[in-house]
Formats: structure tokens, C-alpha cells, sequence
């Protein structure tokens, strides 16, 4: 016991636990993500989609709720944009009158939770890396896929719709220059922005085969350099790429319009870590209360391959 490497690396456990709950109880979230150390990953982990394609998510205060006679679940009522006509009138003539009237659509809020991991404080002194905080880590990625496989569903809901009908493009030929173009052309056509398109990393890859007569002697270089690490958008639109296959496949992709005209994505707590400790006992795990409500369900266009 008289090694100071072993004495070394006793205090730093040691340190490393307190940093890391100090931390937490301090509200550092951040600063005690940092504490940890090396692990041999599994598989690759990614935040949430839905929060890219509505550029992040906002914060509500209770004062931004709104109430329901019904029910007392936390809701928010937004309003949709009226529409509106102009006509063509002599001089001494006069528009039509009429009572206008504003849509609106609630958005509610639910928590999603990860497991409840329960652990001995000695039996961590066993770990030269902090499993605590790959854990933590890893909730938050799987609150993120949970989001996700929510949004992803709405969204093919909302497409299965009756007043959905031509948002669905089932196209030949892979990620073509002319696929891609069809799905934004749809969208210009029902009058929308053109926002985002969400696909999987193993369909963006497909770029990679883009012959230099379609994208550019410099761009074909680039790739065979570079392949396409550094890129996110295709031909100059905004492009989220994905692992989760599982969610968004590989044979298809979304064109979405932008955030003002899709709706939006609310939380009431964003990713919180809590932490018992009793004794010896530690107990930690991770939630967030999130809301979603898309409002522009004809600015979603599907091209599947």
C-alpha cells in the first residue's frame, strides 16, 4: 500500500467520484460529462434527429403553458397562419367581407426515463474508468432515440393520411442528382421552403459514386480525398445524416421544410441527471420532458428507393 502509484490511483477514484457528484449537485451537468475516462465502445450513438430538423429545441416556463377543462396534462396552444385571397375590384367597388378565423394545434408533453442504474461505491473503485459516466452518457443518446422513433412515427402517420397524398415519391435509381431534385421540386410545388433532408450515413454515402460530370471535377477530387466527412448538405442544401437505420432505413429519405412553417419542438426539462446516494448506494438516472407538434404536415416530402 505503500506504492504511490497505487496510492495515485486511489485518490484519483476517489477525486473522481466527488468532482463528478459535485458536480451534479452544482448543476454542472456539463463539467461532469467531462470526468471519465476510456471505454471500448459497441456501437456508434447519435442525438436526436428531431431536434436538428426543428434547429434545437425551446425551453417553456409554466407561464408558457397553456389549460384544458379536460385534462390537466401540460399543453401548449399554438396558431396556425389564416389564409388569405386578394381580388381584383373597379374603382368604385369594394373586396368581399369576411370573418376570419386562425387555426390552432396543441402540442402535449410526456417524459421519457432511462433505467435506473443502481451501483456499490466501493464496487466502482474497481473501474479505471468512470462506468458512471458512459452510462449517463448513453441514457441521454437512448432519450434521444426514443424522441426520435416518436417524431419519425407522427411524421409517417401524417403521411399516411388522405391529404397526403403525392408527399410519398417512390423513385429508381438510388441518391441521384434527379431523385434529390424531385423531392425538393414537390416541395416548391405545394408552396413550401425547402429546409432540411434527413437520410441515413449509408444512403449519404452514395455520394461517393457521384461522377464528376454531376458534381464537379473539385468536389469528385475532394471526395476520393476526404470521402464525406467534412460535408453536410447536398448541393447546397442542408443534409442530417443518421445511424439509426432502425428509425429512418436506408432505402428512402425525407425533405423537410423549414422550422416556421413545420411546427415546432418544446421541452419543459431537457436531459437531466438525478442522483441518490444512500451510504454506500449510488442510483442515478436520466430524463427529459420533451413536446413535439408539426402543424405543416404538407411540408414533408418521402422518397423512397
Amino acid at each position: 500500500m505503500n506504492d504511490p502509484q497505487i496510492r495515485t490511483s486511489v485518490v484519483t477514484a476517489d477525486t473522481h467520484f466527488d468532482n463528478f457528484c459535485n458536480s451534479i449537485d452544482q448543476g454542472q451537468v456539463k463539467e461532469a460529462m467531462v470526468e471519465g475516462g476510456k471505454f471500448i465502445r459497441t456501437k456508434v450513438r447519435q442525438e436526436s434527429i428531431a431536434r436538428e430538423v426543428f434547429n434545437g429545441s425551446i425551453k417553456l416556463e409554466p407561464e408558457d403553458l397553456d389549460r384544458n377543462v379536460y385534462t390537466d396534462q401540460p399543453l401548449r396552444i399554438e396558431e396556425i397562419e389564416p389564409d388569405s385571397i386578394a381580388t381584383y375590384v373597379p374603382f368604385n367597388g369594394t373586396s368581399r367581407r369576411r370573418w376570419f378565423r386562425g387555426s390552432k394545434f396543441e402540442i402535449y408533453f410526456g417524459k421519457i426515463e432511462s433505467q435506473r442504474n443502481r451501483k456499490n461505491r466501493y464496487n466502482l473503485m474497481t473501474y479505471r474508468s468512470d462506468i458512471r459516466k458512459m452510462l449517463t452518457d448513453n441514457a441521454v443518446y437512448d432519450i434521444a432515440d426514443v424522441e426520435d422513433q416518436m417524431f419519425f412515427d407522427e411524421v409517417e402517420a401524417l403521411l399516411a393520411l388522405p391529404a397526403a397524398a403525392g408527399q410519398i415519391l417512390p423513385l429508381a435509381g438510388g441518391l441521384t442528382a434527379a431523385n434529390v431534385v424531385a423531392a425538393l421540386q414537390r416541395l416548391v410545388q405545394m408552396k413550401y421552403p425547402i429546409g432540411k433532408l434527413v437520410m441515413t450515413k449509408s444512403l449519404h454515402l452514395e455520394a461517393l459514386k457521384l461522377p464528376a460530370t454531376s458534381v464537379g471535377d473539385a468536389v469528385a477530387k475532394q471526395h476520393y480525398e476526404k470521402g464525406l466527412q467534412d460535408e453536410d448538405s447536398l448541393w447546397g442544401y442542408p443534409v442530417i445524416t443518421t445511424v439509426k437505420n432502425d428509425i429512418v432505413p436506408d432505402n428512402w429519405f425525407y425533405a423537410f421544410t423549414t422550422q416556421e412553417f413545420l411546427g415546432y419542438h418544446y421541452h419543459l426539462e431537457d436531459a437531466t441527471l438525478y442522483i441518490k446516494e444512500e451510504a454506500d448506494m449510488l442510483e442515478f438516472h436520466t430524463y427529459n420532458v420533451p413536446g413535439i407538434g408539426i402543424a405543416g404536415h404538407r411540408g414533408i416530402i418521402k422518397v423512397t428507393l
